[in-house]
């Protein structure tokens, strides 16, 4: 039997041994869970040879199922050590969790401002940053969404607004017209805006900080 995992947090393990059973059990234990808090992603199924010579053992991949607010908790005090070291004070707030894996954080405080940026770019960094090393932490994928002060919700309807507003431009004039360079959540902002709007399309262009939307007629 080997075994390898994560030496900070015990989150997830790897297992082999003679069958999957076996494997999983000796998991659970090496977690100290039950079984119905892991789930399990069979690697390797076992394979006997011929005569006892060349048995490949089984081998399994087994997660702690998180629970959600577990994930928010350690999101808020990821997020308040990196605006700590920062000089900022401000303060983190879950403000949605509905689903386990897409969390939402609200900065608020007199300094909170400053972690907006020129157009959103600070927010939108501080973001990134958060989602990589939570998604870390945790072994999976996990979006985090940020706002200071209402400024995310304000930023996305004003982009909605504008992206509207010049898809009938487009449509009048029938031709395309090329949006400023925008982060990755705003230019997301823009194409759903316009999903149901037969009349354009919309595509993103450019590479690194000058991708933009272009809103095009059909």
């Amino acid at each position: 039997m080997t075994r390898s995992y994560n030496q900070m947090k015990k989150q997830q393990i790897e297992i082999e041994a003679k069958n999957i059973e076996e494997a999983v059990e000796i998991a659970v234990k090496e977690l100290d869970v039950e079984r119905h808090d892991v789930e399990i992603n069979v690697i390797r199924s076992p394979k006997s040879g011929i005569l006892g010579i060349g048995n490949v053992p089984a081998k399994v991949r087994v997660s702690v199922i998180q629970d959600p607010s577990d994930i928010g908790r350690v999101g808020a005090q990821i997020i308040e050590n990196l605006i700590q070291k920062m000089g900022v004070n401000a303060s983190v707030s879950l403000t949605t969790n509905n689903h386990k894996d897409n969390i939402v954080f609200e900065l608020t405080g007199d300094d909170a401002g400053v972690l907006i940026g020129r157009r959103g770019e600070t927010l939108n960094a501080l973001r990134l940053l958060t989602n990589t090393m939570i998604s870390r932490e945790f072994n999976k994928r996990i979006s985090v969404t940020m706002d200071v002060d209402g400024y995310q919700f304000r930023r996305d309807k004003s982009l909605e607004r504008l992206a509207k507003n010049i898809a009938q431009k487009v449509i009048g004039n029938n031709k395309a017209f090329e949006l400023e360079p925008m982060s990755p959540a705003e230019r997301r902002v823009v194409h759903a805006s316009l999903t149901n709007n037969k009349k354009v399309t919309t595509i993103s262009k450019g590479n690194g900080f000058d991708r933009h939307v272009v809103i095009k007629p059909v």
